[in-house]
C-alpha cells in the first residue's frame, strides 16, 4: 500500500513540522493534490498525494516536528498487496530507532555545537516548596503507591506553564534567527546505559495535566532505556528540563540542546535553613533551580523574570491544575508562531 513521506526541505534542512492535514482518512485523492502542509525555518511546503486512491491514515498528528522521509500517510489503491517493499512503513520505523552507538554520537555533537555555538548565561534560585509539598502529599494521599505522582511533574508542568508568558525561552534559534514555537513540547533529560544523557518531548506539555505528564515521563524513560526511542522524538523538544533529583546534586548547570535556547534545571529538594523577614529560622524544603539562556535571544533579565515565574507556579500548585486554552489558529488554519 503507497506511503506518502515527508517531502524533501530547502537548503540542508533535516526536519519541519507537519502544521494541517487538508484531507483526512477516507477522502478521495489523485496524484498531485495537496494533502498536507508542512512547515520549516524555509517556509511552508505542500505534501502531494503519491497515487490516486483513497486516503486510509494519517500516521502523523497536526503539530509534530519530524525528519524528512517519515512516513506521513498510507493510500489505497485498490490493488491488492503482495510483500512488503523495501519503503513499507515498519520498515522505517525500525530504522528510525536510534542504537545507543547512535545515541552516543548525536549527544556528543549537541555538546560539541552547543559549547561552540551557543553564548550562554546561566542563572539560579532557590525556590521553597513548602505548598507544593503539602499539596502533592494531599493529593498522592487519595491515590496508590504505583499512582503517586512525583515532584518532577510538577517542576515540568510548571516549566511548560512559564513559557507562555515567557516564549523567548520555548523555540529554535535558526540561520533565520529565533524562531518562537506556539506548541510546547517539554524535553525530559534521561540518562541511558553508558553515561549518556537523552531529551525526548513529552508532547504539547501545557496542555497535560500533571498526571497525564507523570505517565509520559515514565513512558519515555521506559523507552529510551530499552533503545526504543525514535529521531523523531528527540528533535521535538521546545526547551528541556534536567530534574536529577534522584542523582542527589544540588543544582544543575546544564548545556543547551541546539538548536533549542533555554534548559531549566532542578537539583534534589531537600530541607533547608531559611530566614524569615521577622529574623526567625525556620526549616522549609527547597529546590535549587537554574537556567542556561541563550544570549542571542534573551539576557539575565528576562530569564530572571522567567525563574521567578517557574517559583511562583510551584509555591501556588492549583495553578498548575487549571485546564488552559488550545493553541490559537491563524485565519488561515495554521498555528501561530510556527
Amino acid at each position: 500500500m503507497p506511503t506518502v513521506r515527508m517531502p524533501p526541505l530547502a537548503s540542508d534542512l533535516e526536519t519541519g513540522k507537519l502544521v494541517r492535514w487538508l484531507k483526512q482518512p477516507g477522502d478521495m485523492v489523485s496524484e498531485g493534490d495537496i494533502i498536507a502542509v508542512v512547515d520549516s525555518a524555509a517556509g511552508p511546503t505542500d505534501v502531494f498525494a503519491s497515487h490516486d486512491g483513497v486516503l486510509i491514515q494519517h500516521l502523523v498528528q497536526e503539530n509534530t516536528r519530524i525528519p524528512v522521509g517519515t512516513p506521513l500517510a498510507r493510500i489505497d489503491t485498490g490493488e491488492p498487496e503482495h510483500n512488503a517493499a523495501p519503503g513499507d512503513v515498519s520498515v522505517f520505523v525500525a530504522s528510525a530507532r536510534l542504537s545507543v552507538a547512535e545515541l552516543s554520537h548525536n549527544a556528543a555533537s549537541a555538546l560539541a555545537r552547543s559549547q561552540k555555538e551557543i553564548p550562554h548565561y546561566h542563572l539560579g534560585t532557590r525556590i521553597t516548596l513548602r505548598r507544593a509539598g503539602r499539596w502533592l502529599d494531599d493529593f498522592n494521599s487519595r491515590r496508590t503507591s504505583g499512582e503517586a505522582l512525583p515532584m518532577s511533574a510538577l517542576f515540568l508542568k510548571a516549566v511548560a506553564v512559564a513559557v507562555e508568558d515567557f516564549p523567548r525561552f520555548n523555540g529554535f534559534h535558526t540561520g533565520k534567527g529565533f524562531e518562537p514555537s506556539e506548541d510546547v513540547h517539554v524535553g525530559v533529560s534521561i540518562a541511558i546505559s553508558g553515561g549518556i544523557t537523552v531529551a525526548p518531548a513529552i508532547h504539547h506539555s501545557n496542555r497535560k495535566s500533571l498526571v497525564e505528564i507523570s505517565a509520559d515521563h515514565r513512558e519515555l524513560v521506559q523507552q529510551a532505556r530499552s533503545g526504543n526511542l525514535e529521531k523523531y522524538q528527540l528533535e521535538d523538544p521546545t526547551i528541556t528540563v534536567a530534574c536529577l533529583g534522584e542523582r542527589g546534586v544540588a543544582s544543575v548547570h546544564g548545556l543547551i540542546f541546539p538548536p533549542q535556547v533555554a534548559m531549566v534545571g532542578f537539583g534534589t529538594p531537600h530541607l533547608a535553613p531559611i530566614a524569615r523577614a521577622d529574623g526567625s529560622i525556620v526549616t522549609e524544603l527547597i529546590v535549587d533551580a537554574s537556567l542556561a539562556g541563550d544570549h542571542r535571544v534573551s539576557g539575565p533579565h528576562r530569564g530572571s523574570r522567567f525563574l521567578n515565574r517557574i517559583a511562583s507556579l510551584l509555591q501556588n500548585p492549583e495553578e498548575l491544575c487549571a485546564s488552559r486554552p488550545p493553541a490559537k489558529r491563524s485565519a488561515s488554519g495554521q498555528i501561530r508562531g510556527v
